[in-house]
């Protein structure tokens, strides 16, 4: 027996043939249903794909573009952000993470993508600050779609955060320090060369 629940509200309904109940709502003119084997898990579904649906938000178990999302997710974090911030968001997300990965669905990206997404961006010349930033957007996004039952697992834990280039520090050798400080030995008025220590004692041993 089918409960409605009003027009684009939905519905909860059981089915004659194996007794299962249905959760359904419809988006755009296509259903969307799910299984459950009690009436009061159909309805606990039901109202958070509502909630979902009243929000804003892609339903749990349909295929959203990355573009969709981000659009949706920037819209919904905007009141709790201070306007640079927000904007600064807007723009990595708009100009770094939706030209490479925005023709992907959210249920589709996975780590591996982010990873060689990342080296990309570092190939291409991004600083290690830029690449902090986008993780830091990437990973809070998606575990707002984890918590929303959009995607089961955030894949930006699943991969190391984006680490600073190691760069070897190039120091003089003892043989450029002496000439070093010879140098700056016989500098008129010595403004370099710190030649006597507190104690009134010259500590020049190499």
């Amino acid at each position: 027996m089918r409960k409605k629940r009003g027009q684009n509200q939905g519905s909860v309904y059981q089915r004659s043939s194996d007794k299962r109940w249905v959760g359904q709502v419809t988006i755009q003119k296509k259903h969307h249903m799910k299984y459950f084997s009690s009436q009061p898990e159909a309805e606990a579904w039901l109202s958070q794909a509502l909630l979902q649906i009243g929000q804003g938000m892609p339903l749990a178990g349909t295929r959203v573009s990355l573009v969709v999302y981000f659009t949706s997710w920037l819209e919904r974090i905007s009141p709790s952000l201070r306007p640079k911030t927000w904007i600064q968001y807007e723009q990595v997300v708009n100009k770094h993470i939706l030209p490479s990965l925005g023709h992907l669905s959210l249920q589709e990206l996975k780590a591996d993508q982010i990873q060689e997404f990342y080296l990309l961006k570092r190939q291409a010349g991004s600083s290690h600050r830029t690449l902090t930033l986008i993780n830091c957007i990437l990973h809070h996004a998606l575990e707002h779609a984890v918590t929303n039952g959009i995607i089961i697992r955030n894949p930006v834990r699943e991969i190391p955060k984006p680490r600073q280039p190691y760069h070897e520090q190039k120091v003089l050798s003892i043989d450029q320090v002496k000439v070093f400080l010879q140098v700056c030995r016989g500098a008129v008025g010595r403004p370099f060369y710190a030649w006597q220590s507190p104690q009134g004692c010259e500590k020049e041993s190499f």
